[in-house]
Formats: structure tokens, sequence, C-alpha cells
């Protein structure tokens, strides 16, 4: 019963730093996928 616990407690943070992990990971990717999209538009314009 105590290891789980502790390794609940572990476990937890963890799951949220993942997760806030992948949020920005996939934000800065549609980032770099608007900018890309909007310098091919800009080249052929």
């Amino acid at each position: 019963m105590k290891l789980s616990g502790s390794g609940r407690r572990e476990i937890g943070p963890t799951i949220e730093h993942e997760l806030a992990r992948d949020k920005f990971c996939s934000f800065v990717t549609l980032k770099q996928h608007i900018n890309s999209r909007l310098i091919v538009n800009f080249d052929r314009s």
C-alpha cells in the first residue's frame, strides 16, 4: 500500500508534465507549419 501511494504521487505530476509538454510540442509544430505555409504563399506571390 505504502509503495503504491508514493508511486501514485510521483506518477501524477509526471503525467501532467507529459501532457503539458505534448501540448507545447503540438503548439510549436502548428506554429512552424503555419509559418512554413505563410513563407510558401509569400514566395508564390
